[in-house]
C-alpha cells in the first residue's frame, strides 16, 4: 500500500544516513521501528519484504499477548477466545502484513499493560519505552497507568503516612526517552514534533461532524460494535450487581473506556484511519470474551 511504501522510504532514509534516525522524511515519527528495520536492511539488504516480515512477527506476538492478558485478567478460556476473535477480526487481518507502525506498536502496548498487571517492572519499562519510541500517541498508556497506580496507592493506604506516590512515578519513566527524543528533534530540526503532523489537528466548527464520522468508521465499518455490545452489557450487569468482578477486571474496564474516549476525541480533531485504534482491538476482544 501507499502507507507501507512511505514507511519503507523512511527506513531507507535512516539506512542511507548510516542508521542515524535524526533525518527528516515524510511522516517523520519516533525512531524505534525505523532504526530496527534499517538495521535489518543492513543485514539482509533493503527490501519491503523485511518490513512485511516484521509486521507478520508483530501480529503473531500480538496474538500471544492477547492470550496472556486475557488469561491473567479472566481465565484461560477467555484468553483463547480473545485470541481467536482477534485473529479473524478483519482490520487485524488486513493490517497483519502491512508495514506500518500500527501493527508493530500493538504488541508493545499489550505487553506493557500485561506486565503492569503482573507487576513485572522490567518487562513493563522495556515494552512501554519501546512503544512510546514507536508512535507518539502511545504516551497515553504510561500516563494512564501511572494515574491508575497513584489512585490505587491512595485508595489502599491505611493512613496518610502510608501514601507513597513516588511508586506511581515509575510508570511514567517511559516518557523520559520520549521527551529526550523531542528535545533532540528541536536541536537538530528546530521543532519538537513533525510540523505537518501537527497541522492535521485542529479544533473547529466541524469537530462534532468529524467525531460522528470517526465513530461511524470505527463501529459500523470495522465491526467494533459487536464486541463493544458485550462490553456494555458487562458494564450494565456489573453496575446492577447481577455479576461480580475483581478489582483488576474493573480497573481494566475503566482503562479501556478511558483510552477509547481519549483516542476518539483526539483523532476527531485530525485525520482518522481505523488502524490508529488497532492496539485497542486486542483489548476489546479480551474484555468481550471475559
Amino acid at each position: 500500500t501507499n502507507d507501507a511504501n512511505l514507511y519503507t522510504l523512511g527506513v531507507l532514509r535512516v539506512f542511507q544516513n548510516h542508521l542515524n534516525p535524526f533525518v527528516e522524511f515524510w511522516g517523520y515519527k519516533p525512531p524505534f521501528l525505523f532504526e530496527l528495520t534499517a538495521l535489518l536492511f543492513k543485514i539482509f539488504g533493503p527490501s519491503i519484504i523485511v518490513g512485511n516480515a516484521l509486521s507478520a512477527i508483530a501480529s503473531s506476538v500480538t496474538l500471544w499477548y492477547t492470550y496472556l492478558l486475557g488469561t491473567h485478567l479472566f481465565n484461560r478460556k477467555a484468553g483463547v477466545w480473545a485470541m481467536l476473535i482477534l485473529f479473524f477480526f478483519p482490520i487485524f487481518t488486513a493490517q497483519s502484513l502491512q508495514f506500518t507502525d500500527a501493527i508493530f506498536v500493538t504488541p508493545l502496548l499489550l505487553a506493557a499493560i500485561y506486565y503492569y498487571y503482573r507487576s513485572q517492572r522490567i518487562g513493563y519499562i522495556i515494552s512501554a519505552t519501546l512503544a512510546v519510541l514507536t508512535r507518539e500517541t502511545s504516551i497515553c498508556i504510561p500516563i494512564f497507568l501511572g494515574i491508575f497506580e497513584a489512585f490505587k496507592i491512595v485508595h489502599t493506604a491505611s493512613s496518610r503516612k502510608d501514601i507513597k506516590l513516588y511508586a506511581a512515578f515509575f510508570y511514567w519513566l517511559p516518557l523520559v526517552p520520549f521527551v529526550l527524543w523531542m528535545v533532540m528533534n528541536k536541536y537538530v530540526f528546530g521543532w519538537f514534533l513533525w510540523p505537518i503532523n501537527i497541522e492535521f489537528f485542529a479544533v473547529d466548527a466541524t469537530f462534532i461532524q468529524r467525531m460522528t464520522s470517526t465513530l461511524q468508521i470505527a463501529f459500523l465499518q470495522n465491526g467494533l460494535y459487536i464486541p463493544f455490545t458485550f462490553i456494555m452489557l458487562y458494564v450494565i450487569l456489573l453496575f446492577t450487581k447481577k455479576i461480580h468482578a475483581t478489582y483488576m477486571q474493573i480497573q481494566a474496564m475503566i482503562l479501556f473506556l478511558s483510552l477509547f474516549a481519549v483516542y476518539i476525541i483526539f483523532y476527531s480533531i485530525g485525520f482518522f484511519h481505523p488502524r490508529y485504534l488497532l492496539f485497542l482491538y486486542p483489548y476489546i476482544c479480551i474484555l468481550a470474551s471475559g
